[in-house]
């Protein structure tokens, strides 16, 4: 009976936005994929820039690793898996309208040359000259994504596992001329063994949300939550705060 009561009680909170007057300190990593390029979990334009105008004018938006450390509000970094072409075409120009950084995970395979890997999920990827461009922006800093977009939780043997992870990262390096230190495990799978590698050569690396996708002192940098932001405003709104820890409580 008391369960079900609270359960009420969330839902009433999140029909009405009380839940917005609870505390809201702890920081959030988003992901996103594709904004109007018709690939993975798009998202139009006009969504992506309500969501913006909204969290620029709520909280501090900042680079990925700044998320680590605690500011007078809340922070929150924008990440984009894939490298899509849509982040190249569409996000770059909303990115600097908003004056918003950004982390964009790129796979090797696709700034090859010829490139291994084209298109993800029927969006084209970043050409090896588009990410270079993106490189150069000020606001954009790239990470990786993997030599080939696989999930790194079924690769068992260590030489293979090792150039999955360091290889996307090197052939980045090579040919975008930038140094590498994040890196996005694909499909959100990661084993132990992925991530003690990962940590050997990288400085941050991000996952999915699982259960907890807020971010504390107690966080892993090498396994930093995120939260979707292929989502109504609305709904971001809610996942965004630090209402769903503190509603949790409840129940």
């Amino acid at each position: 009976m008391i369960r079900e009561a609270a359960k009420r009680g969330l839902r009433e909170l999140g029909r009405t936005g009380l839940y917005q007057r609870l505390p809201d300190s702890h920081n959030t990593v988003l992901v996103y994929h594709s904004v109007g390029g018709g690939g993975y979990d798009d998202i139009s334009p006009d969504r992506f820039r309500r969501q913006l105008e909204w969290l620029t004018a709520t909280y501090d938006l900042v680079d990925l690793p700044d998320v680590l450390e605690r500011g007078e509000r809340k922070r929150v970094a924008l990440t984009f898996d894939d490298a899509l072409r849509s982040f190249h075409g569409t996000v770059r120009p909303l990115l600097r309208e908003f004056s918003v950084p950004a982390t964009v995970f790129a796979i090797g395979a696709a700034v090859s040359d010829p490139p291994g890997i084209e298109t993800i999920r029927g969006e084209p990827l970043m050409t090896a000259e588009q990410l270079r461009a993106a490189a150069d922006d000020p606001l954009v800093t790239v990470g990786s994504h993997t030599a080939n977009h696989v999930a790194l939780s079924g690769i068992t043997d260590d030489t293979a596992l090792r150039e999955e992870i360091n290889g996307g990262t090197e052939r980045i390096e090579a040919e975008v001329g930038v140094s590498v230190d994040r890196f996005s495990y694909p499909f959100y799978e990661f084993s132990e063994e992925a991530r003690e590698i990962v940590s050997e050569r990288h400085g941050y690396a991000v996952r999915g949300g699982g259960s907890e996708s807020l971010i504390d002192a107690t966080t892993d940098p090498y396994l930093l939550p995120r939260i979707n932001g292929a989502a109504p405003l609305s709904t971001l709104k809610f996942t965004v705060s630090d209402a769903k820890k503190h509603l949790t409580r409840l129940t």
